[in-house]
């Protein structure tokens, strides 16, 4: 996005997308001193070092939910799916604190924000569109909260977005807002897409199960990097699924200015 207003072309999204993610976020800003910052503030944590030090923290996460799982004997996968990315995203990753009853809570309000990005485009409770700048409004308060909220990692790109903008800044909240957009629908499809995959293919599910056995009795219980580079074909399967599956929707950007030369420039 640099390089495009670097030529003079400053894009936009549809009014829909930009008033649900909200005018300050990343993606959806014009302002391109405010689109690097931001870009300064989050690429450290999606490091490989940063993933990991997460890493005990999601093994704990995964093994819990799926230990619920296991109790209910059978379940819808997507929605059980959602809840468990819904709580790593929300608890792990930005620290939010949420508790069980208000994940639940939220994960609905979440659905009811990501519904509003199908058109029509018309701002009524009786619509999507209406009914998801509700559930953002409602998620923008619950943000706020985790702003002053004491036990917020000190450390995380949360506290960091608030130190730099303001625990009361829409830059801030925009920007927090959007990275649930950007990390949970695509993640829970990916997983749940592998899951009827595999059930269709039992024979891998006992590789993968035997694989999963000798890694353990090598490496432990645990989850590390060390554990995840001795699954080559854990890591295969995976990959074919992102390959394969449909997990992202398309949508158009605009280019809401554009001073590009008619003349293409001289190359020595």
């Amino acid at each position: 996005m640099s390089s495009e207003w670097t030529l003079g072309i400053i894009p936009a999204w549809p009014p829909n997308i930009s008033a649900l993610l909200g005018p300050n976020t990343v993606t959806i800003t014009q302002d391109p001193q405010l689109h690097a910052r931001l870009r300064q503030l989050l690429n450290p944590y999606f490091t490989a070092e940063a993933i990991q030090y997460q890493m005990p923290a999601i093994h704990s996460k995964v093994k819990g939910h799926m230990a619920g799982w296991a109790s209910e004997g059978s379940l819808g996968v997507y929605e059980a799916v959602r809840l468990l990315t819904f709580d790593i995203l929300v608890n792990v990753s930005l620290g939010l604190n949420m508790s069980d009853p208000e994940l639940r809570k939220y994960s609905q309000v979440y659905g009811e924000w990501v519904d509003g990005f199908m058109p029509p485009a018309i701002d009524l409770p009786f619509f999507p569109f209406g009914r998801g700048m509700a559930a953002r409004r409602k998620l923008q308060e619950r943000v706020r909260q985790a702003l002053v909220d004491p036990r917020l990692p000190a450390d995380g790109w949360v506290a960091r977005l608030r130190d730099e903008f303001g625990a009361d800044s829409d830059k801030a909240i925009d920007n927090i807002i959007q990275l649930l957009f950007a990390g949970h629908d695509t993640t829970s499809s990916a997983i749940t897409f592998l899951v009827w995959q595999l059930s269709k293919h039992p024979e891998i599910v006992t590789k993968l199960r035997k694989e999963h056995q000798e890694v353990r009795a090598m490496h432990g219980n645990g989850l590390t990097s060390a554990s995840l580079a001795a699954m080559p074909y854990t890591q295969a399967v995976i990959k074919e699924t992102l390959r394969t599956a449909q997990v992202g929707p398309h949508s158009e950007v605009l280019s809401a200015q554009s001073s590009v030369p008619t003349s293409r420039p001289q190359i020595s």
